[in-house]
């Protein structure tokens, strides 16, 4: 991958930088704080998914790039497509194109238990945009790889396995679980992937951030 593109667009230049952005800020309006729980799960769900297509089957630098290109184009469309016709049509249309190549869905699991009903809405929220992000990536990697309902099901399953070690990572803080997939992420790629602790005043995946 170029340095240039070789991030997710959930991710821009440097994926713990722009995760961490997504932090929560005092005295937001409720439907900023939604936007960056959904951003956050994405962004991290996002790398847990290329993370879990290099662990099974070995895909590397230059074809990880042509998945991030293809789930990059396909999430402009949706972004696009949810702008003219609404979130649940523009959801039904993807849901359409995966066909029978995801049929179980997806689920992201709890890191952070909720103590509330806001609690719930927010990680409700990261549910649903964590599907939709391994449902585009997942398209992608049947589009560009060649990948059946067999492999994308063993990618989505190691996904979740990584979401959950992220998990148990963020359990010392959210800024820890952040560098070690900053680690994973630089071990892939080929060069070093640094944390950014700017910005960022409360946890969203742990109860703190260091």
């Amino acid at each position: 991958m170029s340095r240039r593109n070789r991030i997710p667009a959930y991710y821009g230049k440097n994926i713990a930088q722009q995760a961490q952005r997504k932090y929560l800020h005092d005295k937001k309006p409720e439907s900023q704080r939604v936007e960056e729980h959904r951003q956050a799960a994405a962004n991290v769900i996002c790398l847990c998914y290329l993370v879990a297509l290099n662990d099974k089957y070995g895909v590397g630098e230059s074809r990880l790039q042509r998945v991030v290109d293809d789930a990059n184009a396909r999430a402009e469309r949706f972004d696009t497509n949810k702008r003219a016709v609404g979130m649940e049509r523009a959801k039904k249309k993807l849901d359409e194109e995966l066909g029978d190549l995801l049929p179980g869905g997806f689920v992201l699991p709890v890191t952070k238990s909720p103590k509330n009903n806001r609690d719930w809405r927010l990680l409700s929220e990261q549910r649903d945009a964590a599907e939709i992000v391994v449902k585009l990536y997942s398209l992608a990697a049947h589009k560009t790889l060649g990948f059946g309902a067999e492999r994308i099901a063993e990618t989505v399953k190691g996904t979740e396995e990584n979401f959950r070690k992220f998990g148990e990572w963020a359990e010392g803080g959210d800024y820890y679980g952040y560098a070690l997939l900053a680690r994973r992420l630089s071990a892939i790629l080929g060069e070093p992937v640094e944390v950014d602790e700017q910005d960022a005043d409360e946890p969203i995946f742990s109860h703190t951030l260091t």
